[in-house]
């Protein structure tokens, strides 16, 4: 199935570079076991979603046939990109950055203000380094 160009823009915006995914279904022998996350590493010009699965597969996501979920921050519900923090609380959780941050700094002691603070310059430095 051929795929136009206003699905691909959409798939590409959908499934960033770093967007972190699990997979719910793959119908492929060498497929990587459902429930697997990964990071997207992009998408190409038939709309496979290339992969770098936590298992180490690179085995691509095919258009329209396989079906994945972005994983979703446990906190803020945000698109995780990018490597998650894992939760302080219950080392289980995975969070975006954002909350991984607030909660280190949560368990220091710091205050709301405080907090904010420190997540904001780290998001400016972050802006200002992928603008090099």
């Amino acid at each position: 199935m051929r795929i136009t160009k206003e699905e691909l823009d959409k798939l590409k915006t959908e499934y960033p570079v770093g967007c972190r995914v699990v997979l719910k279904k793959m119908d492929d022998p060498q497929a990587v076991p459902v429930g697997t996350k990964g990071f997207v590493r992009g998408v190409d010009d038939i709309g496979n979603i290339l992969m770098r699965w936590d298992n180490g597969s690179g085995l691509n996501v095919i258009y329209n046939e396989d079906k994945i979920e972005k994983v979703k921050c446990k906190k803020c519900g945000a698109d995780i990109i990018g490597y998650p923090a894992l939760s302080r609380v219950n080392n289980n959780d995975e969070l975006c950055a954002d909350c991984g941050n607030r909660e280190a700094l949560e368990i220091i002691g710091k205050s709301t203000k405080e907090i904010e603070e420190v997540v904001e310059k780290i998001n400016e430095i972050k802006k200002k380094i992928v603008a090099q």
